[in-house]
């Protein structure tokens, strides 16, 4: 069947690099932030101006106290600071004009005329300086836009004033006199269609300038939380800073940032951008955030990360996450895990997919070594196809810790620890990465290695009654297959059908790489005399999307088994259990989920969505400290407390807002309290569910 294809384009990927004292600025609170005309960017602070030149920033001498507001003019920069008004030309004060008032904001309106508004007057700048143009009615301004020509909007604690008329006079709307919404007016900003962006305590509202309102109750793109200012890019972007975070809507594409991925504080203050769009400055209470948006494909997405892994999480070939102890990621060290052989084997069924897919000889050397890893871990425990989770060597963390789940023993490189209690999660990495390796990588000495090394696996399962049995001869805690247990024990109902699934799979991946029918005729038994093919049909609980490591477990079972299972009778039972699986997960937009559904059934699986999330992941997998439940519009579910879970997101937030994951337990997880930059999720996370959705040809860029 001709398999319809996706075509890619580059898509924007953020950098961010955080500055504070330390890189120059006068304080880390920001105030004020504007690009000058050659392209400068100058930030006003709470003690003094500063542009941004060769990665630091250089204090503007002369100006020493708080900067109230930054306003670019032609060649030079307006700035306020009191009720002083500076002109700051090249990067020197060149003027400086005393007001009779501390100034609260500069704008422009759109013929070219430049305003200032004092708590009580209106100035209009010229060559010759800011000269008194009008007193306001009410007084007590603390916001003002301007808009057409000579249109002028300024808001205090009573009112909303409009500067109108031919002989320009103040019209005033005060709450209950008129439509006006709120007086509760942070700052505002008019844009070319003469409507005003209004940031006020309770959300963002736009105003048309005469008596409508649209507000954050009416239309969910305006925020409900306290805002405090919108800047208006020139593609008609919107960078809208608020007190939890920043929003940033580009044309329908919406993103919030968050400290402290992206932020060095939730409290957003000010926002400048390029007139191209591809850069923006964010200002906080806490310093500041430089933003920069890069073009890349998911290609070179794949290659960042393929870097990021031999250079940063391998260690003895194995792939897993990074322990970060003192927060700066370079000075971090590959994590040993209880999970080492599971998250190795995704890495290997990667590169086994990247070599078919590409035929590069990388590829293959990256597969093959993590391959012999793997292996390494079936033979270090000393009992027969039994896999250690892990091995740790001296002078690496945990070493001698006394864990009687670690036991000693020691390779042609000297002593080792190896971890017991190997769990199902475990089995079924091994199971996946053999297959892969030997259909797609494997020369015939290889094969022979490898098949010999599953058998030993399965046969120490059918042989100790379908468990693993460890060292003390006690079969470990989660690697029970056993159909008596899992049809006739409640114990184990939660697992009754992703055992049987496992179990299938097992032998099915043994037959293929053994050949031996025995196999295939403990299948057949396990499916005529304890139904597991039945058990494979509600294999999935949906349990509110509370447990996610079943999903990973289902589908590289069901991903195996499908694959290589010909009984089209057989394959119906399949096809329902996992219908029904990629139908409870396709709100996730999981890539390696809808990629493997897709793959094997040929039907439509959400490509657009999946590659979504391919492209929303970070660049750097880091984990970050994280809070959304404080975000208005997030809908939150507390369905999963009643399977033991938490409250989480209703509809999973984009990944790059979310907690770093593995994919496999955080699209619906709202908030992260734990230690920030302590730790970083392998890139394997990613590039599995890329090339295996290159592998299936479901898109192309």
């Amino acid at each position: 069947m001709q398999r319809n294809c996706l075509k890619l384009r580059k898509t924007p990927q953020k950098l961010r690099t955080f500055f504070g004292p330390e890189s120059g600025l006068p304080s880390e609170n920001i105030t004020a932030l504007a690009y000058a005309a050659d392209g400068t960017l100058f930030a006003g602070t709470g003690k003094g101006l500063c542009f941004f030149r060769d990665g630091a920033f250089i204090r503007v001498g002369g100006i020493d106290g708080a900067v109230k507001a930054l306003h670019p003019l032609g060649d030079c920069v307006l700035a306020s600071c009191g009720n002083i008004l500076y002109t700051v030309t090249g990067k020197a004060v060149t003027a400086a004009q005393e007001l009779p008032r501390d100034i609260v904001e500069i704008c422009s309106d759109a013929k070219g005329n430049t305003w200032l508004i004092t708590d009580e007057s209106l100035f209009k700048y010229t060559d010759a300086g800011a000269a008194h143009y009008s007193d306001m009615e009410l007084g007590g301004a603390n916001a003002m836009t301007a808009c057409g020509d000579s249109k002028v909007y300024a808001v205090s604690p009573a009112a909303l004033e409009i500067l109108h008329g031919k002989r320009p006079s103040w019209g005033v709307a005060a709450p209950g006199m008129s439509s006006l919404p709120t007086i509760a007016i942070r700052s505002m900003t008019a844009d070319e269609c003469g409507y005003v962006w209004c940031a006020a305590e309770q959300g963002l509202y736009l105003f048309d300038g005469k008596s409508e309102w649209l507000s954050p109750a009416q239309f969910s793109a305006l925020p409900s939380c306290p805002v405090n200012k919108v800047v208006l890019g020139r593609d008609g972007s919107r960078f809208i800073a608020t007190d939890i975070g920043l929003y940033v809507q580009r044309g329908t594409y919406y993103t919030f940032l968050t400290a402290e991925r992206w932020l060095p504080s939730p409290k957003v203050t000010t926002v400048a951008v390029t007139d191209s769009g591809d850069e923006f400055w964010a200002g906080t209470d806490k310093g500041l955030s430089r933003v920069i948006f890069k073009y890349m494909s998911l290609e070179d997405k794949a290659k960042h990360y393929h870097y990021l892994t031999d250079t940063f999480y391998n260690r003895e070939n194995y792939t897993t996450s990074r322990h970060i102890p003192d927060g700066i990621f370079e000075h971090g060290r590959p994590a040993i895990s209880d999970n080492d052989g599971l998250w190795t084997a995704m890495y290997v069924a990667a590169q086994s997919f990247r070599f078919a897919v590409t035929g590069e000889a990388e590829a293959k050397e990256k597969a093959r070594a993590s391959m012999k890893a793997m292996l390494k871990l079936i033979d270090i425990s000393g009992i027969e196809g039994f896999p250690a989770r892990a091995y740790r060597r001296p002078g690496e963390h945990g070493f001698g810790d006394g864990d009687i789940e670690w036991h000693l023993t020691a390779d042609e490189n000297g002593e080792l620890e190896w971890k017991g209690e190997t769990s199902s999660d475990e089995m079924v990495g091994h199971y996946y990465a053999a297959a892969w390796y030997f259909d797609l990588v494997a020369d015939d000495a290889e094969k022979r290695e490898i098949a010999d090394a599953i058998r030993k696996v399965t046969d120490h399962v059918l042989t100790h009654d379908y468990t693993l049995c460890d060292t003390d001869g006690l079969p470990t805690t989660w690697a029970n297959w056993d159909p008596l247990a899992l049809n006739h024990d409640d114990t184990w109902v939660w697992e009754r059908g992703i055992n049987s699934l496992e179990m299938l799979a097992f032998l099915k991946v043994t037959a293929h790489l053994t050949g031996d029918k025995k196999y295939d005729d403990e299948y057949d038994m396990l499916v005529k005399k304890h139904h597991f093919a039945l058990n494979v049909v509600t294999y999935k609980i949906d349990d509110n999307h509370s447990c996610h490591i079943d999903d990973k477990l289902g589908f590289f079972s069901i991903h195996l088994l499908m694959n290589y299972e010909k009984n089209p009778q057989l394959l119906k039972y399949y096809q329902l259990g996992l219908r029904y699986h990629f139908e409870v997960e396709l709100i996730e937009r999981h890539p390696g989920w809808n990629f493997i559904y897709g793959g094997l059934t040929n039907e439509p699986c959400d490509v657009e969505s999946a590659v979504r999330t391919l492209q929303e992941m970070p660049l750097d997998l880091i984990q970050y400290r994280m809070n959304n439940t404080v975000r208005p519009e997030v809908v939150i579910d507390r369905s999963p407390m009643e399977f033991g879970g938490n409250p989480q997101a209703k509809i999973p937030l984009p990944a790059d807002e979310r907690p770093m994951d593995r994919l496999t337990g955080g699209a619906f997880k709202l908030d992260y309290n734990g230690e920030s930059c302590r730790s970083a999720c392998s890139p394997t996370t990613w590039l599995l569910p890329y090339w295996t959705g290159r592998y299936y040809n479901l898109f192309e860029e």
